[in-house]
């Protein structure tokens, strides 16, 4: 069942996500303004955050890692 889900087309939800989070990291990644966002007391923040339905119709995550992100 995983092998037919893995060739089956994306949902359009699943294409929305992805969507936003490149938007999302287009926007801290070309602007530095944002950069104050991404540190802390300690130095930056490095952490990721995903998300995933139970039929798994979306799954999606971003990488935030020295004030740089990645989907």
């Amino acid at each position: 069942m995983e092998t037919a889900r893995q060739n089956s087309p994306k949902s359009l939800a699943d294409k929305l996500a992805n969507l936003f989070l490149k938007f999302f990291a287009f926007n801290f990644n070309n602007r530095p303004s944002l950069n104050k966002y991404l540190k802390g007391d300690d130095g930056w923040l490095n952490f990721s955050f995903g998300i995933r339905t139970d039929n798994r119709s979306v799954e999606q995550a971003i990488c935030f890692e020295t004030a740089r992100s990645r989907c």
